[in-house]
């Protein structure tokens, strides 16, 4: 039921609604370790660095960020540490540790005042917190290089426990800067966080951070949508979410995102300006604790599909694939349970995603990423970065 924790496994039936079943198939896809040379402890992201031709990134939860250069061929070349902060970050939770990174969109654009601008979200050692910072990446001689002490806090959020700590950190096609938290953790929302506006903890947050505003170290974009609502927190984007674990957007900017259930239920959300996702009083498509007394503004918003906890129990989200490589997964949203190492695909339409469909199976896939082709990744904690192909 989190992100990273091996739990018993019941034996293994994934969902559009309760009672659909998985598209049997024989699968056109296949997961093959992308870079055999490298290991990893953990590692939690991979990703393309903006701007440049090949170079990628890996994030290890505890808290060090490498890069490489990929060739024509992918092969990978020596990796090099761009930052590391595992003195400041905590893993003493299992959930905790670095657990995401955005590169500005302008990150290498020569002369602009974002050139060189990194994000990153991450628990701290300090105290029983998650913070976003930014730092600032220098070019010598070809190599990126990137100063601990450029750190800049953005926005830190307390966490009363250590798990649930959410995850994940985007840059929109609007700009703006996107950050999934989690409802602060122990089990149920004990407090309500995620249907409570005043709180950051369950929900979307949504910051432009090219601007400052009101004392805070980030804008607030004036079409955000809790600004009328009293006591809202402004940075708010969307609420009434436990846990939402990896993200990506769809072609009109919504915002697709694997959010990890408790009981019973995993779920993919397709979230939107202003939505209430309903966590805790659904689990799923299902009711929870309808009890209640606070529940935050908007009706339920349901998700697109859900699979059950004897297929798996912690939900992976994943990228709508637009590469070439692999055609079976051609405009196509691709997740998996990291407890139980099933992939899934359903088409990237909200009106007719279709009946889930198993592509592959791998153990503690943790994160997905695309490399600069828009090839897809998986970060396993088998230790190596996996890669996408057509099956033989």
């Amino acid at each position: 039921m989190h992100p990273f924790l091996l739990l018993l496994l019941a034996p293994p039936l994934v969902a559009c609604s309760d009672e659909a079943k998985v598209q049997d198939k024989s699968s056109a896809v296949a997961l093959v370790v992308a870079f055999p040379e490298q290991k990893y402890l953990r590692p939690l992201w991979f990703g393309h660095v903006p701007g440049t031709r090949r170079t990628h990134a890996v994030v290890e939860q505890r808290g060090v960020v490498t890069v490489f250069d990929i060739d024509d061929d992918g092969r990978a070349g020596a990796t090099r540490v761009l930052l590391d902060i595992e003195e400041r970050v905590t893993t003493s939770g299992n959930e905790e540790g670095l657990l995401a990174l955005a590169f500005h969109p302008q990150f290498a654009r020569e002369g602009s005042p974002h050139a060189g601008r990194l994000f990153a979200y991450w628990c701290m050692a300090e105290r029983d917190a998650k913070v976003l910072c930014e730092y600032e990446v220098r070019r010598a001689g070809g190599v990126l290089a990137c100063d601990p002490a450029s750190e800049r806090v953005l926005l830190e959020v307390p966490q009363p426990w250590d798990n649930h700590n959410g995850g994940d950190l985007a840059f929109g096609p609007d700009g703006m800067l996107y950050l999934g938290i989690g409802d602060g953790g122990a089990a149920n929302d004990p407090k309500n966080h995620a249907q409570d506006v005043r709180s950051l903890l369950g929900k979307i947050v949504r910051l432009d951070v090219d601007a400052r505003a009101e004392g805070r170290p980030y804008g607030i974009p004036a079409d955000n949508p809790y600004l009328e609502v009293a006591g809202a927190r402004p940075e708010l984007w969307a609420i009434g979410l436990r846990n939402p674990w990896r993200f990506c957007f769809g072609s009109d900017g919504a915002l697709w995102t694997g959010d990890v259930g408790q009981n019973s239920w995993e779920e993919v959300c397709v979230v939107r300006k202003g939505e209430n996702h309903g966590w805790p009083f659904k689990e799923g498509f299902h009711d929870f604790d309808t009890k209640r007394k606070v529940r935050g503004p908007g009706e339920f918003v349901a998700p697109l599909v859900e699979y059950k906890h004897d297929e798996g129990q912690s939900i992976t989200g994943g990228f709508i694939y637009r590469g070439e490589r692999v055609g079976a997964l051609k405009d196509r949203y691709v997740y998996a349970d990291y407890q139980s190492g099933r992939v899934w695909s359903i088409a990237a339409d909200e009106a007719s995603p279709g009946v889930p469909r198993r592509e592959a199976e791998l153990g503690g896939i943790a994160s997905f990423g695309l490399d600069w082709r828009g090839e897809l990744h998986a970060c396993s904690f088998d230790g190596r970065i996996h890669r996408f192909v057509a099956a033989p």
